[in-house]
């Protein structure tokens, strides 16, 4: 057994959460260390050349780096680029008609106009209403969660009652049928409620997370893919003195007489420290970096319980062509090779996938939705040639018949049959796949259960109940003991918010610590 440097702070697992707490951490004077388990930092955040000349998002795709993240560190000194995804969404469907979705309600209400005038002002009401909830949550977005009650007492009295009904009360499914009559509208605006999840547009919750999509600036798109959120990261935190370990997986968090003093690699070096945030997700952490010894078994029993089953599967592209739409022109690079792209047909079938999954099955027809990432940057892909992301929703982690190993090109089959439907050209223009089942991502990327939120965004695992009340402000009952994945506020995503306000928790307590002389100053 070998004892390694001592460090102020060790964090497990170098996603772009903690990479961001390793460049605040740093940047405040402290002594940080990354471990990361992987050969490449970034953890779901990656880019990964699968096919030479072809660099792919491997997991996630979309960053959403908080602006005030992207200042605060000087990503683009550092060489960070990225560009706002618009349009936002395309829709297409069989019967040939098309609905695209922008950051403008105005451009957004013309094109629903195609479908119902009645939907048309009906959206922009919507929109305004999603808008001023958005913009409520949103400054809390960057500080540990605050109570409901709290939250409740920012909305405007003229809007709450509707915003509390409409929002935290009522399912996406409901408050699309209250809202709008045509059936294309209701699929956009319940896709994009699900994003992420394993939740059904009925479930109450939803229609909270397609308020805050709805009133979001939209997505965003990092040149050379998510890996370039993490890659710059990693250059930040060097530059600021942060040591980063790749190929370095822990083993165990090591406790002594109730709090953190360092953590054991798998090589059986140990690394000495006074805290340790845990990039990993909950389950994780607590029972295999941590131990089930060193927690009350109510907050055992309550972890394992959390909702964390993965339901989607990523599909991974090398084309050498366009995609070609039936709904749309053909001729170069257009606004529906630019969107977020979703696919299905009716608010059952996504309703009547989500059953399949929650039984255990693969759904015939899952929900799909697709980025071609070299529409917007051309350093991903040869000339000629394109990358895209495609992930098939409602995938069971557990399958009750076969094995992933054996079932594994059913989801491939299954992507080919629906897309070309919409995309005739799609067997024609496939130059190499990978096909990444749930298990496949917790196996590769580390996450329990391959959910790539961590934990699901359920309202009752959102804001200061992430992941449970009482711990959403990042600590755990340990004395040192911090966490900081897609697990904690604010959720999913490429946002760098848990890794910004984890930071902040850390070096409030090391003051305090200063103050009592535990730590040096």
């Amino acid at each position: 057994m070998s004892f390694m440097a001592k460090f102020d702070v060790v964090i497990v697992g170098g996603g772009h959460n903690g990479l961001v707490a390793a460049c605040y951490l740093a940047k405040a004077g402290l002594k940080v260390c990354v471990l990361e388990r992987r050969n490449i930092v970034g953890g779901a955040a990656v880019t990964e050349e699968l096919w030479p000349g072809f660099r792919i998002s491997r997991a996630s795709y979309f960053p959403h780096l908080r602006q005030e993240i992207i200042e605060d560190l000087q990503l683009t000194k550092y060489g960070y680029s990225y560009g706002i995804v618009e349009p936002r969404n395309f829709f297409p469907f069989k019967h040939g008609k098309n609905l695209f979705l922008f950051s403008d309600p105005e451009k957004t209400a013309k094109e629903i106009s195609k479908f119902s005038a009645f939907d048309a002002k009906q959206y922009l009401k919507f929109h305004k209403l999603a808008k001023t909830f958005a913009e409520t949550v949103d400054p809390l977005i960057l500080a540990p969660p605050p109570p409901v009650s709290d939250i409740l007492k920012l909305m405007s009295d003229s809007d709450i009652e509707w915003i509390v009904r409409d929002f935290l009360l009522t399912s996406a499914k409901q408050l699309v049928d209250e809202t709008f009559e045509s059936e294309e509208v209701k699929v956009a605006l319940c896709l994009n409620s699900v994003g992420n999840t394993s939740m059904s547009p009925e479930d109450v919750g939803t229609s909270y997370l397609l308020a805050v999509s709805e009133g979001s600036p939209g997505y965003a798109y990092a040149v050379g893919g998510s890996g370039a959120v993490s890659q710059t990261l990693e250059r930040v935190a060097r530059a600021l003195g942060v040591t980063i370990m790749v190929n370095s997986p822990v083993e165990k968090i090591i406790i002594k007489d109730g709090r953190i003093i360092g953590v054991k690699l798998t090589d059986s070096s140990i690394i000495e420290c006074t805290a340790v945030i845990s990039n990993a997700d909950p389950k994780t952490t607590i029972f295999k970096l941590v131990g089930e010894e060193f927690f009350e078994k109510d907050l055992l029993h309550k972890v394992k319980n959390l909702k964390s089953e993965g339901g989607q599967a990523k599909i991974n592209l090398a084309l050498n062509g366009l995609p070609t739409f039936n709904s749309t022109s053909q001729n170069g690079i257009k606004d529906e090779h630019k969107a977020y792209v979703g696919i299905a047909e009716s608010v059952d079938q996504i309703i009547k996938a989500y059953f399949k999954w929650r039984f255990h099955e693969i759904p015939e027809e899952p929900p799909i939705y697709s980025f071609l990432q070299s529409a917007w940057d051309n350093s991903v892909a040869p000339p000629g040639h394109h990358t895209m992301s495609v992930l098939l929703r409602y995938v069971p982690y557990t399958i009750n018949k076969g094995t992933w190993k054996d079932r594994k090109q059913e989801l491939m089959d299954r992507f080919i049959t629906i897309y070309q439907q919409y995309v005739p050209n799609i067997t024609r223009i496939i130059e190499n796949y990978e096909v990444l089942s749930p298990l496949d991502i917790e196996q590769i990327f580390g996450i329990d259960h391959g959910h790539v939120s961590h934990i699901e965004q359920t309202l009752n695992q959102l804001l200061s109940f992430r992941p449970m009340i009482g711990f959403s402000g990042y600590r755990l009952p340990i004395s040192g003991l911090y966490i900081c994945g897609a697990g904690t506020h604010p959720g999913g995503g490429v946002v760098g918010a848990s890794g910004h306000n984890v930071a902040k928790v850390i070096l409030e307590d090391f003051q305090k610590l200063k103050e009592n002389h535990i730590v040096k100053g």
